[in-house]
């Protein structure tokens, strides 16, 4: 087994050089040079093409030979065929890594093609990323893999892999866009040299790094990602979305990133082997992994559900069962606790817990969940956090108030408290200002949320099946 490369100068690089830079805007060409200035990028960008003197104020070499040192990183936004020639003049030990932009690899049957890249590489002392990738993003290098890309207003503990360029960068925003900063970031593509199970190999060790989060279309050594990710949940959890389940999706993967057909079977075994939570969409990505930082695991399935009406109860119950969770009749003892404070006329009190409009209150909410909290059977609650735009009815005030008794009442329990948003209201600006405002407080409080009911199960039941993971109940997340 070949030992995955250090991965400092990749992530933490100095030197960058982009080749095929150009002075010149053209529609539809990466121009890294630009993007990485604007970022801030504080190491040394070095354009390579020949056709120019000078590229964005900064000196531009012929070739990649004509740099002056060592180069951590080379970006090549050149053809295949080009990027190949270029190599072979490129003296041994010159570069480190080299992320290769283009495409027309063997996502288009140039197998050769791309075999012969990874070999010229490594003739040279090169590892590859890609082809047909976006490179690396690195929240503290200020790296990007498209223009503007935003970073966060602190480190990051999460690390992005994404078999596809656009679902890297998708995922990135999703979570900065969600109160989550990413610390790093790959799109490996083709995975022609370097394969998702390094990276996995290189961000289990980091201690900066607390969740991996990853969209994957195909694994080039699947006994190795089973071992490497095996080895790496005991320590951190891995949350995956898988493209290409159906056998329609199998094959535009295969002329996306040259992927391989895997049977879903063989695949969700290979997940429930390694102990990975899995994921179907960018949303799961992010909430899941909102609820790993923000909240400790769950030690059960039994989930605590307080509503403010009772088919939205029904509901709540019907979806909790649906998705995996378990939905206890509250002891007697709890029960008569919370009879003590709950109204007695339109409200629930076996679990779900409806408090009907005279109960649903902040002070109440607090009060409700505490007592839940005492009853063994409850592991974790969900509350639904109506979001109401109207005006002049204290709704939003209200909002805030419940997520101020939340976070109180958090502090004070030893069980996870998650937050499923509802607004029915669509295409009106003051709902779209009242949802943004509720989600804006709940970053803030750092309390775990999805925007609709089958969300927030899914989000529950995948950390709940991570923790009983980790427990040893059984050696499968399914």
């Amino acid at each position: 087994m070949e030992m995955a490369p250090d991965f400092r100068r990749l992530f933490d690089p100095r030197h960058i050089a982009v080749i095929g830079a150009s002075p010149n805007l053209v529609l539809g060409r990466y121009d890294y040079i630009d993007w990485h200035i604007r970022a801030g990028f504080a190491g040394t960008l070095y354009p390579v093409n020949p056709r120019y003197p000078e590229v964005k104020g900064l000196k531009c070499y012929p070739a990649l030979k004509d740099i002056p040192g060592e180069v951590d990183i080379v970006i090549s936004m050149i053809p295949a065929e080009a990027t190949v020639e270029l190599l072979r003049d490129t003296p041994p030990g010159k570069v480190s890594f080299l992320a290769v932009i283009a495409s027309g690899f063997g996502e288009i049957g140039e197998w050769d093609l791309e075999r012969e890249l990874v070999s010229v590489a490594r003739s040279r002392g090169v590892r590859v990323i890609g082809p047909n990738c976006l490179g690396v993003y690195s929240r503290n290098k200020r790296l990007v893999q498209i223009p503007d890309e935003p970073f966060g207003s602190d480190t990051g503990e999460i690390a992005v892999i994404g078999q596809s360029g656009g679902m890297s960068v998708n995922v990135v925003r999703a979570c900065i866009n969600s109160g989550i900063s990413v610390n790093c970031g790959i799109s490996v593509g083709n995975q022609a040299d370097l394969c998702i199970e390094d990276f996995l190999e290189w961000f289990s060790a980091a201690d900066d790094i607390k969740v991996i989060a990853a969209y994957v279309e195909d694994v080039k050594r699947s006994r190795e990602f089973v071992r490497m990710a095996r080895k790496t949940t005991v320590k951190k959890p891995i949350i995956l979305w898988k493209g290409g389940i159906t056998p329609e999706g199998s094959q535009a993967a295969a002329s996306h990133t040259g992927a391989m057909a895997v049977p879903r079977g063989i695949w969700e075994g290979m997940l429930h082997q390694a102990g990975i939570i899995p994921a179907d969409n960018a949303f799961d990505l992010v909430n899941i992994s909102r609820a790993l930082l923000w909240e400790r695991l769950p030690e059960g399935p039994g989930v605590g559900l307080i509503s403010p009406g009772g088919g939205t109860s029904v509901v709540m119950t019907d979806r909790s069962v649906m998705g995996g969770l378990e939905v206890p009749v509250l002891s007697a003892s709890t029960r008569n606790e919370l009879s003590k404070f709950v109204a007695k006329v339109n409200t629930i009190i076996d679990n779900p817990v409806d408090l009907g409009a005279a109960s649903y209150v902040p002070k109440k909410v607090a009060q409700t969940i505490s007592a839940m909290a005492e009853d063994e059977a409850v592991h974790s609650f969900i509350f639904y956090l109506s979001v109401y735009p109207y005006k002049n009815v204290g709704a939003r005030e209200m909002c805030r108030e419940y997520l101020a008794a939340i976070s109180e009442v958090r502090q004070r329990i030893d069980k996870p408290i998650y937050v499923a948003l509802y607004c029915a209201f669509q295409n009106f600006p003051e709902a779209d200002e009242s949802r943004r405002e509720a989600v804006g407080h709940l970053n803030d409080l750092r309390i775990p949320y999805a925007m609709d009911q089958e969300s927030c199960v899914k989000m529950i039941k995948g950390v709940s099946e991570y923790g009983r993971y980790l427990r040893g109940s059984y050696r499968s997340i399914g």
